[in-house]
């Protein structure tokens, strides 16, 4: 260190802030890709076999959905006195509606849909404002943040 009447120079002593707040943001960097590594896998975790349940039912869903569809044309067909064509048409009229409301709904959840990783998102945003406090405010001791 260089030291002038027995002090430290202010460059020195700026050196030595400025090697600890890089230290501080590799340490926050470290923590913080920890704390994402650890949401991700649980939120994964959860998400597996839901995922897997959904797609089969999804699967057993869409071949009976015509089936029934056709049956329902079918039956109109005998009880309303309709053409085949006719009757068939209602059914896939009716289906596209179901769709479209069904789709309607599945859009609007999906807009609501929050962060898989709410934890890592908000120690992010502090940790990023206390390294703009850190490096704007000179008179700011550069150890960790106390709030």
């Amino acid at each position: 260190m260089i030291q002038q009447n027995g002090k430290i120079s202010p460059l020195t002593r700026v050196a030595r802030d400025v090697r600890h707040v890089a230290h501080d943001v590799v340490e926050l960097t470290e923590l913080q890709t920890s704390l994402l590594k650890t949401e991700l896998g649980r939120f994964w975790k959860q998400l597996v076999i839901p995922a897997v349940l959904f797609a089969l039912a999804g699967i057993f869903l869409a071949s009976c959905v015509v089936v029934l569809m056709l049956s329902g044309a079918y039956q109109l067909v005998e009880s309303a006195s309709l053409s085949l064509p006719a009757a068939l048409l209602l059914t896939g009229l009716a289906g596209l509606l179901l769709a479209s409301v069904l789709g309607s709904v599945g859009w609007s959840l999906i807009k609501k849909f929050r962060s898989p990783c709410p934890e890592s998102a908000r120690e992010l945003g502090r940790n990023l404002r206390w390294i703009k406090t850190v490096l704007k405010d000179v008179t700011h001791p550069a150890t960790w943040r106390s709030d």
